[in-house]
């Protein structure tokens, strides 16, 4: 390439290669920091509607998300199996990344 076109490199191959590096492991560690807060909110309010029309009594607003729950589960007992899957997958979730780290 330098004959041909003239072409001299800015960079030695050992720069160009440790810059490579570098960027793939900060692209990493910021995947690997976990969910923003938007998901937090997201995962948060989903678990308490579930929660609360599983378990709580529908007086006020509860009584929409009682009716919304019973559309998509068809039935609080299903509604309660649903929120302890939920529970329990994020638990395991939370065991996971907690030890995810360690075997980096």
């Amino acid at each position: 390439a330098k004959e041909e076109l003239g072409y001299v490199p800015v960079t030695s191959p050992q720069e160009g290669l440790a810059a490579t590096i570098s960027y793939w492991q900060e692209r990493k560690r910021r995947e690997l920091d976990g969910p923003t807060i938007f998901t937090w909110v997201a995962v948060i309010a989903g678990m308490l509607a579930v929660f609360s029309a599983a378990f709580l009594p529908p007086v006020g607003p509860l009584k929409w998300v009682l009716a919304i729950d019973l559309f998509v589960f068809r039935s609080v007992l299903v509604t309660r199996i649903v929120f302890v899957a939920a529970v329990a997958a994020h638990a395991g979730e939370a065991v996971y990344a907690w030890f995810v780290p360690v075997r980096l």
